[in-house]
């Protein structure tokens, strides 16, 4: 209902903004949870599969022998998904879900904090820190496939402890 406050001049009545707040998930041991600890995804055999049933399979460079870092995994419907080196090192990525465009980067080159960005917009759409024996993901505006594969990849990066290949 507008509120007449003179000629030509309305208002419409005030709602109240919420600020949105994150969702908060954390890798661990191949598994993915949500803030009460069940569990959203996992990680076995090369397949990152969802308790949605959604399916990527993997294939990644720390099982092969690229000195550059690459994810790349492709859902059940062939839609590609990818993250790749955007430099000589890993503090800033490239990927690409389906048709979507991300920037995942430190924080810090120092740091394993990362923001993930999306590219059509520049906004910050989750972030990652590694937090004891896993990876903390902060999960904003963005398909929810889309997060899992993108924070993965930062957990093969960034998560601590983290087994070296020798």
């Amino acid at each position: 209902m507008d509120h007449h406050l003179g000629p030509g001049v309305h208002r419409r009545p005030r709602r109240a903004i919420r600020p949105l707040m994150p969702i908060q998930w954390t890798w661990r041991a191949g598994a993915l949870t949500n803030a009460e600890g069940h569990e959203l995804a996992s990680v076995r055999d090369g397949v990152l599969a969802t308790t949605a049933g959604e399916r990527l399979t993997l294939e990644s460079s720390l099982d092969s022998s690229s000195p550059r870092f690459f994810l790349r995994a492709q859902t059940a419907a062939g839609e590609d998904f990818s993250v790749t080196q955007a430099g000589i090192t890993v503090p800033r990525l490239r990927a690409t879900c389906a048709d979507r465009e991300y920037l995942l980067e430190r924080r810090n080159p120092f740091r394993r904090e990362r923001r993930i960005v999306a590219r059509g917009t520049g906004a910050e759409v989750a972030s990652t820190a590694p937090a004891g024996d896993g990876l903390r993901v902060s999960v904003g505006e963005l398909p929810e496939l889309d997060a899992m594969f993108l924070s993965y990849a930062c957990a093969l990066l960034d998560a601590t402890p983290r087994s070296l290949r020798t």
